[in-house]
């Protein structure tokens, strides 16, 4: 694996050597999962590769500043948003059509998917906000950023959302306590889950969401490999807590709690369950000492952020001896130019 990777890397710095900047900075692609959240189901978009722009090209007016004024030069939410729409409908979305399958009126969204209700978004359950404390007889809070304000970056995941309650916009938006765990096949633990109203509180500060946050008490729990097919485990109780049970198939499952909390919708929201043989122990990694890896695949990583330039690349891996399973790696160096000082670091991940 070392000498795969040392090569790999030597080939790495050579294409960073003579790739231009201007191009780097201009694709200002990343990848990131969308998850579209409507009502008691969930609509999921892995690793979508999102290039700043999208939007514009589909026809969509969008801002060039945020409302503090800053330079909007990266992808956005909305770029994510109208990715994932092409993705699920291909050439039927179009610049012509956008409107009846994802409608936007000043950086505010009231349909997607074909579904018309108002709309929220997070990313990586945290509401996008400019940071800066406002304070009112409401109470203290942040200005939330719009969908064409939020900016994103590699390894985003953002969640639109529908309101049930769109009289008192009370919809609980829950978490779970973990949001990816591995466990044995058949193995018994306890899953919980708790939200607050996001409507109500998605930008206040961090210690007003922890007192207003309370157990998703009677909220279902099911089982699901492609959120079209549930089987339910059971429902939390007064403490937001449920005993489970994995499946007795390995694989990627995830846990989705939906429903209601107290007379109150929520929000369907997921955790990943990485279910593993029994005879194996969780976290272990596969035996791979004297695997002989090999690149199946590969896919370059452009990003300019923050005045941060990352070149990369992504590898899918293959033991070409068949003992060890594919593994995805990243290398690249990232560039800083914070006016000060100039620096670049090696970054390298499995």
């Amino acid at each position: 694996m070392k000498k795969t990777v040392s090569i790999l890397l030597c080939a790495l710095l050579m294409f960073c050597a003579v790739t231009p900047v201007w191009a780097a900075s201009s694709a200002n692609s990343v990848t990131v999962s969308v998850v579209f959240s409507d009502g008691g189901t969930i609509r999921m978009f892995k690793d979508l590769a999102v290039t700043d722009g999208t939007a514009e090209k589909y026809g969509y007016e969008v801002t060039s500043e945020d409302h503090g004024g800053a330079a909007i030069e990266t992808a956005t939410v909305m770029d994510a948003i109208v990715s994932a729409h092409a993705a699920a409908y291909g050439g039927a979305y179009s610049a012509e059509t956008k409107d009846d399958y994802f409608y936007v009126s000043g950086g505010y969204a009231t349909s997607a998917f074909k579904n018309s209700s108002m709309l929220g978004f997070m990313v990586n359950d945290i509401q996008p906000n400019d940071g800066i404390l406002v304070t009112s007889g409401w109470g203290s809070y942040y200005t939330g950023y719009a969908i064409d304000e939020a900016r994103i970056q590699d390894g985003d995941v953002i969640t639109l959302f529908t309101y049930a309650d769109v009289e008192s916009w009370m919809d609980y938006y829950p978490v779970f306590a973990q949001k990816e765990m591995e466990v044995k096949t058949e193995e018994s633990f306890t899953v919980s889950a708790s939200g607050y109203s996001i409507g109500w509180y998605g930008s206040s500060e961090q210690s007003t969401i922890d007192a207003v946050t309370v157990p998703m008490e009677d909220a279902e729990i099911g089982w699901t490999q492609d959120f079209t097919s549930f089987t339910t485990a059971g429902t939390l109780d007064e403490n937001g807590e449920l005993a489970v049970t994995a499946p007795a198939k390995t694989g990627t499952w995830y846990l989705v709690v939906r429903g209601e909390s107290n007379g109150v919708p929520v929000i369907a929201n997921y955790c990943t369950v990485n279910v593993v043989n029994s005879a194996d122990e969780p976290g272990e990694p596969t035996p791979s000492a004297d695997a002989q890896w090999f690149p199946t695949a590969f896919r370059t990583v452009f990003t300019w952020s923050q005045r941060i330039l990352t070149l990369g690349v992504r590898f899918k891996m293959h033991d070409l001896k068949g003992n060890a399973e594919d593994i995805d790696c990243f290398y690249a160096v990232q560039f800083c130019f914070d006016g000060s000082q100039n620096f670049f670091t090696l970054i390298k991940g499995e």
